[in-house]
């Protein structure tokens, strides 16, 4: 999940980072990414941003996008 989230530089939802690893790799549900993005912004290498997105359902998603490393 880190490495889709590396590839979009202005971040991902969860549900947007789902659809991509679900076309790339064996299908998994929603949760497990959403899982994979609180532990990766506890990790502090994730970071949700102000921005939110239209996910799959019509509800608004946050943005998550990778932390900036100095």
């Amino acid at each position: 999940v880190l490495a889709i989230f590396s590839k979009h530089p202005d971040g991902l939802t969860p549900f947007e980072a789902s659809k991509i690893y679900n076309g790339q790799y064996p299908e998994i549900p929603l949760t497990s990414v959403r899982r994979a993005v609180t532990d990766l912004e506890k990790s502090g290498r994730l970071e949700k941003t102000g921005a939110m997105r239209a996910g799959g359902y019509g509800k608004p998603n946050h943005v998550w996008k990778v932390k900036d490393r100095i």
